[in-house]
């Protein structure tokens, strides 16, 4: 047994998402009725991206070592308690983002194929590192990416390739030249459609689902949701 409270960390920009972010603490505390639950704010001066892992990196740097954080965006609703283990950290992957006719519907995941609105980490200094090899990538990219989608490509970039089906463990390498052998990590990979669920519909059975996350225009769901837990 873990002898840290988890942390469970959010980055908000603007009040807009206040009564999202009420809501997901509201969830975390059913099931981790001793975290740790930090809103982080910002000034906007960075791209939101940036600010992310800026915002992220503080956490990572004041907890204390070992510490299991959970990241988390501000529309998602944790269910089960979080299967933190020993990882460095622990990410959701996805190959689709829908169904078209029976068919899974690739999009964005063929490039982005890990979620970053839900990242487990524990506080040790080579995950801090891990997160300024992030930020640094998303510092070289687009103004767009900067803006948007830059954490989850970065992220990408960092631990690699999924597993077709499950659960898998690997290792990732955060290598800062050719010829830097890279700071090792351990990595867990577990599926978004049990722990990074995005429901179909307003009323879905989702009893064997750890975590929700009401992407788009889905979070006029989460209420409902949130009163069905």
């Amino acid at each position: 047994m873990s002898l840290h409270r988890p942390i469970v960390a959010y980055w908000v920009r603007g009040a807009d998402y206040q009564e999202l972010a009420d809501l997901s603490a509201q969830s975390v505390r059913k099931v981790h009725p001793n975290a740790d639950i930090r809103i982080i704010t910002d000034d906007g001066s960075r791209p939101a991206m940036v600010a992310n892992l800026d915002a992220q990196l503080s956490v990572i740097w004041k907890a204390q070592r070992g510490a299991p954080i959970l990241f988390l965006d501000v529309d998602t609703l944790i269910r089960k308690p979080f299967p933190f283990g020993e990882a460095d950290l622990t990410v959701t992957w996805r190959d689709h983002v829908g169904y078209t006719n029976g068919e899974k519907v690739s999009g964005v995941a063929e490039l982005m194929p890990f979620n970053y609105g839900v990242l487990g980490v524990r506080a040790y200094e080579r995950t801090y590192e891990a997160f300024q090899w992030m930020r640094a990538q998303v510092l070289k990219m687009s103004p767009q990416h900067q803006a948007w989608y830059g954490n989850q490509l970065a992220l990408a970039a960092l631990v690699g390739s999924h597993p077709e089906s499950g659960e898998r463990d690997s290792e990732a390498r955060a290598r800062w030249s050719l010829t830097d052998t890279g700071t090792l990590l351990k990595v867990k990979q577990l599926p978004c459609e049990v722990w990074n669920y995005t429901p179909a519909s307003d009323s879905e059975n989702v009893r064997e689902k750890g975590l929700l996350h009401f992407k788009g225009n889905r979070k006029d769901w989460m209420a409902h949701y949130a009163r069905c837990a």
